[in-house]
């Protein structure tokens, strides 16, 4: 990986948007990536808003900011705000 910023897409559905991310992001494909460790470079997700990841996988991953979704909100996995690209 090199110093760009390293991001996650999270489902094969979106795969018809890696070669643009990969112009700008290095690109870790959920579905491809065998080595689970590498999860922990990323500090954004790209998903689908409909589809929760696991709690497990989110914790794997200490640089994602994680935020509330809305100022009055608790902060936790089931309530993150994940940065803008």
């Amino acid at each position: 990986m090199s110093d760009r910023p390293v991001i996650l897409v999270a489902q094969p559905h979106l795969g018809l948007i890696l070669p643009l991310l990969r112009e700008r992001y290095d690109v870790l494909a959920l579905w491809e990536e065998e080595d689970r460790r590498r999860l922990a470079e990323a500090t954004a997700i790209v998903m689908a808003g409909e589809f929760a990841l696991p709690a497990d996988l989110l914790d794997r991953m200490p640089k994602l900011p994680r935020r509330p979704a809305r100022p009055d909100a608790e902060a936790g996995p089931d309530r993150l705000l994940h940065g803008r690209l």
